[in-house]
């Protein structure tokens, strides 16, 4: 079990309630004691960001997954309004998309997100994509985020 200061909180951006009802299921399925909060829109997400933030800029969400492809503002748009905000640029942010081709949406905001990650298809496909980022984020949660024990 983790301790309180290691847990993994994500924010998960995704206007579809079938991928977001897939993802919550398969997340409380392979890591209970990992926190997900879903905004279906951008300025829903920032808000929530910015009442989760501390002001000494140590993020409380461990990451935020956010859709590319949004009604309104593109996760692009929604990526670039997150690091407007002094206390939200350190919080990981990794896009999310089943596009194939997103190099022309992200060229030269490469320094702003962590990685891309492909929408996978399947059951499989989804839990192996949760897998890979849990592994990733308590990789790197410890270094980054948590102060030192004594």
């Amino acid at each position: 079990m983790l301790r309180p200061e290691n847990e993994i909180h994500i924010l998960l951006v995704e206007d579809d309630e079938a991928q977001a009802c897939l993802f919550k299921y398969l997340l409380a399925d392979i890591d209970g004691n990992v926190h997900l909060h879903v905004e279906p829109d951008g300025d829903g997400a920032v808000e929530f960001l910015l009442s989760r933030a501390r002001p000494d800029s140590r993020p409380q969400m461990s990451a935020v997954l956010l859709d590319i492809h949004l009604p309104r503002k593109d996760g692009v748009e929604i990526l670039l309004d997150i690091r407007t905000h002094d206390r939200l640029t350190m919080v990981p942010v990794y896009l999310f998309t089943g596009a194939k081709n997103v190099a022309k949406l992200t060229e030269g905001h490469e320094d702003k997100y962590h990685s891309i990650i492909q929408k996978p298809s399947g059951l499989d496909g989804f839990t192996e994509m949760i897998l890979r980022l849990l592994e990733s984020l308590s990789d790197y949660i410890p270094r980054r985020y948590c102060p030192p024990t004594s």
